[in-house]
Order: structure tokens, then sequence, then C-alpha cells
């Protein structure tokens, strides 16, 4: 569907490099992006590099299979 959320909350693909610069101001945390297996590769990868914008230096992904 190409929804991004954290925390039970959406945030969209513009809140990911914010989020991750707030949250790495607290302390120096992993960035670990959870996918659908089905999800498109270019969205995985304006997530990544939004995510390092907001200042991650290694980012992980993990995947789940899709619902249905």
């Amino acid at each position: 569907k190409g929804e991004g959320g954290y925390g039970g909350g959406e945030i969209g693909l513009s809140g990911v490099s914010q989020l991750v610069a707030r949250m790495l101001q607290k302390e120096e945390v992993p960035v670990i992006i959870q996918a659908d297996a089905a999800a498109p590769s270019g969205l995985l990868v304006r997530v990544i590099d939004e995510a390092k914008l907001g200042g991650a230096v290694k980012v992980s992904l993990a995947a789940r299979k899709p619902q249905g």
C-alpha cells in the first residue's frame, strides 16, 4: 500500500527523516525497516534514502510475508 508507520501511527515517507533525526538525538539506535516481501524495491530505496537523510549510518531491512 505504500504506507509507513511507527509506534502504531502512520508517518508516511516524508516523516521518515524527521523521525530518524529525532530518535538519533536521544541515543544511537539502529534503524530497521520492516516491509512486506511484496513491497516495491523503489519504495524501499526511497525509505532508506530518507532514513540516511535523517542521520542514519546503518539501515537494516526485515521482510514479512504479505497477508492474504
